[in-house]
């Protein structure tokens, strides 16, 4: 359900019966949620009315038909996928302004329109698996396996996975570190893409690649919802893969 759809949705409980339940409101909430992060005045005076609402425990008729109209107000609006995306400064460091997926997690609408994207990049690529590297990779890569109907391979750190593993190393900014696939996870020939959440150096990604590989994987594709291209991973680590992205940044 998109946006609009969610509007109407609502007003029609509204305009029904007057009234709208605390689970209504929290529905709302989420939803206007990107629009209160990218400025939009009108998305925030409807999130403080609906605070005001859910503190109060109770909404009348007027209150209504204020969320309605304001309802109203919002629907010639959308947002793109890179307005999902927060940004946060200084985390994990000083200096570093951090893209943060969960912005495009916590609301249906976000998620939903990162999916299709993702699906609509793959709709052309036959493939067999999908494989993603924990943590948040798990998120959009299980997704898509079942939307396509896929087998999913979770590629972990060590110690995570049951049976026999194989294990790759990649370089990280200060040291090391390490990730592990089931030794039988990939039957020879099959064609893989590999999701993650976030493309940076790329040694994550390589790393998953040369574990499909290794087992006689092929690797058809790999998709990102946010990449940053100023460490030009393209270039570099992934060089020579079919790469897709949702949002690119030119910094770092």
């Amino acid at each position: 359900m998109d946006f609009k759809q969610t509007v109407e949705s609502v007003k029609k409980i509204v305009l029904a019966d007057g009234v709208i339940d605390l689970e209504e409101t929290a529905m709302l909430l989420r939803t206007v949620k990107p629009f209160v992060q990218r400025g939009d005045a009108r998305a925030k005076a409807l999130e403080d009315l609906l605070h005001q609402v859910r503190e109060d425990g109770v909404i009348t008729p007027e209150e209504s038909s204020r969320v309605a109209a304001m309802l109203e107000s919002l629907t010639d609006t959308s947002l793109n996928l890179a307005e999902y995306v927060r940004a946060v400064p200084d985390f994990p460091k000083p200096g570093v302004l951090f893209r943060d997926v969960t912005g495009i997690l916590d609301t249906a609408d976000g998620f939903a329109l990162a999916l299709d994207a993702i699906a609509k990049a793959l709709a052309e690529t036959p493939f067999d698996v999908v494989a993603a590297p924990e943590s948040r990779g798990f998120v959009f890569g299980a997704a898509i396996s079942a939307r396509f109907r896929k087998a999913f391979v979770p590629i972990r750190k060590p110690g995570k996975l049951p049976n026999e593993t194989i294990c790759e190393s990649y370089d990280l900014e200060y040291g090391q570190a390490t990730l592990h696939m089931h030794k039988d996870a990939i039957i020879t020939g099959e064609r893989v893409v590999v999701v993650d959440d976030l493309l940076a150096t790329g040694g994550t990604a390589a790393a998953s690649a040369r574990l499909v590989e290794r087992l006689g994987g092929k690797v058809v594709k790999m998709v990102f919802p946010i990449e940053l291209e100023g460490f030009k991973a393209r270039e570099n680590a992934l060089k020579g893969y079919d790469i897709v992205s949702l949002v690119r940044y030119s910094g770092r």
